[in-house]
């Protein structure tokens, strides 16, 4: 499994964390490069997938496809994928590559604040959050098997908000 470690760069890896019993995710708010505002509390009620990723990850670039079908798929049963950008390039930078990459979900450009809350040290980190606000996966590293995964967003959607 390919990661990119947040300091050097990329680098291969395998690791492996496990899924977490429900802590609170912690609160964000941010501006997406439309301009367009999100934070954790207005989504409360959807699932979100929180992707923490790099123009220049390799491993990242490779699931932005499958977050791209997910986002299509799912949306309608309440999947909200948010693309937490860790580039330190301009904004403009991003946005050219989430056009180019066709990318269908909201990409906010996170801070170093927004990567410490949510403990990521390698790339791509992805936290998946549930209707109720409460981390209940972490991958970090690259996606080995996309349909696993999905079987993991599948079971959460499957879940009603108390």
């Amino acid at each position: 499994m390919a990661t990119c470690w947040i300091a050097s760069g990329c680098a291969p890896r395998e690791s492996r964390v496990p899924p977490l019993a429900g802590p609170e995710a912690p609160a964000w708010e941010a501006d997406d490069l439309a301009g367009i505002r999100h934070s954790l509390a207005g989504l409360r009620g959807k699932v979100v997938l929180i992707d923490f990723w790099a123009t220049w990850c390799a491993p990242c670039r490779q699931e932005i496809p499958e977050y791209i079908a997910w986002q299509t798929r799912y949306a309608s049963e309440g999947l909200v994928i948010i693309g937490m950008s860790l580039d330190t390039l301009p904004a403009e930078a991003v946005r050219n590559f989430a056009q180019k990459a066709g990318i269908n979900y909201p990409i906010v450009l996170a801070d170093a604040d927004m990567a410490e809350a949510y403990a990521v040290e390698m790339l791509p980190t992805t936290v998946l959050i549930d209707r109720e606000g409460r981390i209940r996966h972490r991958k970090v590293g690259a996606m080995k098997d996309p349909e696993a995964y999905a079987a993991n967003v599948r079971a959460l959607l499957a879940e009603r908000a108390r």
